[in-house]
């Protein structure tokens, strides 16, 4: 399984390659639903919509027990029968806690319905609870899809699976308008995601016999990862949480339309970090913290490239954006989407993997219950003064103070600086030089205001940026187009970069 460094590059590109334009497709589709939703739907309902997949993310992580990343250990053994033993513990263990998590929330359906003050949740949270197993079970396969380099028979996957669930939210929106059928449409999706995962799995893994100790093992080494996954959810989920106990149904509509991530922007990051979380504990488990720190350098100063022109824009025009993109009628999010994006500028690198590949899952979980408790303080002061745009603030604040005592922890790990994964002079002169020219496309755009001139002036804003960056030299061209060479998703960018 050992790579040269050459070798191993060109995998990792292919590999981002194929499961970035999976999630360009996805993430295009999702976008083209955004609107559809906020139309489609009462505000009433979306949140209830929006709520029962809150639960179930929670519930998801709770009852995975961290194994989705824990199996890389399993599976990093050359032994190919251990591997093969990993495998089926995990799909029993994935089984049982999927059951488990089934009934409990079947049973505890009404209390939560009650809880949210929200009584539409109930039967749909009954009607989905059967999903648990199934997707418990669909990220177990993906992850092991890609420790296995099945990248291309998990991008289709993804696709499929991604586009039957809008197929299918869209008629029961469209065809039957009833909360019920969109619970159900819900269900059927996930089981189709599991299936079409399992077709692509290695058969020889099926040939091992299930072994009860190395279940056990599974779980308590999961455990503390997964109760560290939990909190780690909760804290993402902690504003959506108070603001349906603490104010009215449709705020949370609101609230859930502003704190989408701008769309595309994650898709790079998500990429990148999914396959090098493999190439990080290879990396690890060999003491070649060097390599480490070069991945990591390189991509983090890549994806920032690659980003934060475009999100700076948009967060200039927010209020369009939202306008434009939602409706009007979700103007109340506005500032939401404003504050909350900001989040996107902490995401270049993934902050845990190095910790999770030298079993720092005790540090994580300690970690993560602390900002918990510190964000269930934030969000409930902020929400009584603010509204759901103090929900915004604590969250992002809170999220900020994470990547920074995880990145601090990382680099006693490894026995560096704490920002030397960042070129941090090269991240500001992007940020700097996309912030002054967004600002004047904003005084431009104040003597037109339509949307042809903004579109006039985005395209026009990220020609001139690029070639701003690359003329002085705060990025290399070389090896920009060294990393994205290979990336059919950044062919266009490719294709320009070549020319000037």
């Amino acid at each position: 399984m050992h790579l040269n460094s050459k070798q191993g590059n060109i995998s990792i590109k292919r590999r981002v390659t194929y499961l970035g334009i999976g999630n360009l497709l996805n993430a295009t589709t999702n976008l083209l639903m955004i609107p559809y939703l906020a139309r489609a739907l009462a505000k009433e309902d979306y949140a209830s919509y929006g709520q029962v997949l809150m639960v179930f993310g929670v519930l998801t992580v709770l009852f995975t027990i961290g194994l989705p990343k824990l199996i890389h250990q399993g599976l990093a053994n050359e032994d190919e029968s251990i591997q093969n033993q990993n495998f089926i513990a995990s799909v029993a263990n994935m089984l049982l806690f999927g059951v488990l998590g089934t009934l409990l929330i079947y049973f505890l359906s009404e209390p939560v319905a009650n809880y949210f003050k929200n009584a539409a949740l109930g039967s749909m949270l009954r009607i989905y609870s059967f999903s648990l197993v199934f997707t418990s079970l669909t990220q177990l396969f993906s992850s092991i899809l890609n420790f296995y380099k099945k990248v291309k028979q998990l991008s289709s996957a993804n696709i499929l699976s991604n586009l039957i669930r809008v197929a299918l939210l869209f008629c029961s929106i469209q065809f039957f308008d009833r909360l019920d059928m969109i619970a159900y449409a819900l269900l059927l999706s996930a089981i189709l995601g599991t299936i079409l995962n399992l077709i692509y799995l290695p058969l020889k893994m099926f040939k091992a016999k299930l072994d009860s100790k190395t279940m056990r093992h599974q779980i308590f080494t999961g455990v503390p990862l997964g109760l560290a996954g939990i909190v780690t959810f909760l804290i993402v989920q902690t504003d959506g949480i108070m603001i349906s106990r603490l104010l009215p149904t449709e705020d949370y509509a609101y609230y859930r339309m502003g704190a989408i991530p701008i769309p595309f922007f994650l898709l790079i990051y998500s990429s990148i970090v999914t396959i090098t979380l493999p190439e990080v504990n290879r990396f690890f488990s060999k003491g070649e913290f060097k390599s480490i720190i070069n991945l990591k350098r390189k991509s983090s100063l890549t994806i920032a490239f690659l980003a934060y022109p475009s999100i700076i824009f948009l967060l200039c025009f927010f209020e369009e954006f939202v306008s434009y993109f939602f409706g009007e009628s979700y103007l109340p999010s506005r500032f939401v989407f404003l504050i909350y994006n900001f989040v996107l500028f902490l995401r270049i690198i993934d902050y845990r993997d190095v910790l999770i590949a030298s079993g720092k899952t005790t540090f994580i979980l300690f970690n993560d219950l602390i900002f918990f408790v510190l964000n269930l303080v934030l969000n409930y002061l902020l929400i009584q003064h603010f509204g759901i745009e103090g929900a915004a603030i604590a969250s992002t604040v809170i999220f900020f103070l994470i990547a920074l005592v995880l990145q601090f922890r990382t680099s006693k790990v490894l026995g560096v600086r704490t920002f030397h994964f960042f070129n941090l002079s090269k991240l500001f002169k992007i940020f700097g030089l996309s912030l002054m020219l967004s600002f004047s496309c904003v005084l431009i755009h104040g003597f037109f205001d339509s949307l042809l001139s903004l579109i006039v002036l985005g395209v026009f804003y990220l020609l001139v940026i690029y070639l701003l960056l690359l003329r002085f030299k705060v990025v290399d061209k070389k090896e920009i187009l060294s990393y994205t060479k290979n990336l059919k998703i950044f062919a266009s960018l490719n294709s320009f970069l070549r020319k000037i």
